[in-house]
């Protein structure tokens, strides 16, 4: 049966396939796999870090064939890969930058994930004032592989960073600062500053998310649809897209989950064009919309 978010603690809690304690000195944990995963590891393109600055961290995760694992909003089925951090006094975790998603099949149903390899960088920040000769980073991660059926696990990941003058070089490793990079820039873009979004309620399950855009008629917006961050969308649901009579507005009618926040201010998440958005590098917007009361002159 497909997993639902409210089973989604138990799941975590309840599986173990492997652990690895053993700190490793090097810019990768040793290559790992399990069931449903190629590989699980720990990267840095980085073989030292210093005081005072802020750096990346990777986690690496390959499903093996035909499997997928999750985006960290996975939709109605599904459980988000999962990362508990435990770091020395005074360095914190930071934002952790996750590829864009696909949308997936699980038992029929479709959720968003990762069918291939996929880097989740999380930034790290060591103080000022460390005094250590290394950074030990501890990595409790747990997933949710799936093929035919789902294979939870969780495993136990550390790396040992020595730790540099604050005026050293920086020193990388290349193969992986060029995979950090390439990952970085396929992050979203934000909502240029003349896009006019807005909420429709429609009736107690579905809303438009309305989009007025500046030269909209000059490019293909064929295929365009919006991934949520928090449930308020129901993902094996169509999205219908339509475009208002004054051609430069579009709709997109949107289905709540039963899951949906009851107190959410805003809709929030990433708005997905194939053919790329109008004057952005991308086919990701990342948007952020505030529910109004009162809608009723919108188009």
């Amino acid at each position: 049966m497909p997993i639902q978010n409210r089973d989604r603690g138990l799941l975590l809690a309840g599986a173990l396939l492997f652990t690895c304690t053993d700190a490793v000195t090097a810019a990768e944990t040793p290559p790992r796999d399990a069931a449903g995963l190629a590989n699980i590891q720990l990267v840095t393109e980085l073989d030292a870090v210093q005081p005072g600055k802020t750096f990346l961290i990777g986690l690496l995760v390959a499903p093996e064939p035909g499997h997928h694992t999750y985006w960290k909003a996975p939709g109605i089925v599904g459980v988000a890969t999962t990362q508990i951090w435990t770091l020395p006094p005074g360095c914190v975790v930071g934002e952790t930058h996750w590829p864009t998603p696909s949308r997936i099949s699980m038992a029929g149903i479709t959720a968003y994930g990762y069918p291939d390899e996929v880097l989740l960088l999380t930034e790290i920040a060591v103080p000022a004032d460390y005094t250590g000769d290394s950074v030990d980073l501890k990595l409790r991660v747990g997933w949710m592989a799936c093929s035919a059926q789902c294979n939870p696990g969780i495993a136990d990941l550390e790396l040992r960073l020595p730790v540099e003058a604050e005026d050293a070089p920086v020193r990388t490793v290349a193969a992986w600062h060029t995979r950090f990079a390439e990952t970085l820039a396929l992050q979203p873009s934000s909502a240029p500053a003349e896009w006019r979004l807005s909420l429709q309620e429609i009736n107690d399950t579905e809303f438009d998310l309305v989009l007025t855009l500046p030269d909209l008629e000059n490019f293909a917006h064929d295929g365009l649809s919006f991934f949520s961050y928090d449930q308020q969308v129901h993902s094996d649901k169509e999205q219908i897209l339509t475009t208002v009579s004054d051609g430069s507005t579009l709709r997109l009618r949107l289905t709540r989950t039963e899951f949906a926040p009851t107190d959410a201010t805003h809709l929030t998440g990433l708005l997905f064009c194939p053919q790329g958005w109008p004057g952005l590098d991308s086919s990701w917007v990342e948007i952020s919309v505030p529910w109004h009361p009162d809608t009723t002159d919108l188009p």
